[in-house]
């Protein structure tokens, strides 16, 4: 769907030339969401009015600030969606196969949580999980 049928503004510029629109990125990491998020929530909407059940992969959420960055490396490691912990509706969660938390002490129900004492104990957390080191 991303960039198929759903195109961003950066997308269109990019394809046809006649425009120089550029994404509202930072808009949508003020509602603590990226292009990815959007993509999904627009597919799921798409998917629930079709009646399919489409499952995601893999979702990363995570817990505040310190942690956008370390969750955004995994989620483009992964190709998925980014979500803030708080924003984690229950639809959501449910609609993915496999869960990360970046950061925090406490994680929902199905989520495995990858966090430490300080922002480099959660990378190294999340290495680890990765089987990087």
């Amino acid at each position: 769907m991303d960039g198929v049928t759903l195109m961003s503004h950066a997308q269109v510029s990019a394809k046809w030339k006649e425009t120089t629109h550029s994404d509202p990125i930072d808009y949508l990491a003020s509602h603590g969401k990226t292009w990815a998020n959007l993509v999904a929530d627009v597919t799921a909407s798409y998917n629930e009015m079709e009646g399919n059940d489409l499952k995601l992969q893999t979702l990363i959420l995570y817990s505040g600030d310190a942690d956008l960055q370390i969750a955004a490396d995994l989620a483009q490691h992964f190709s998925c969606p980014i979500v803030q912990a708080v924003y984690a509706t229950t639809d959501l969660l449910s609609s993915a196969t496999t869960k990360y938390q970046v950061g925090g002490a406490l994680a929902p129900a199905g989520v495995t949580l990858l966090a430490g004492a300080d922002r480099f104990a959660t990378m190294k957390a999340v290495l680890t999980s990765l089987g990087e080191i």
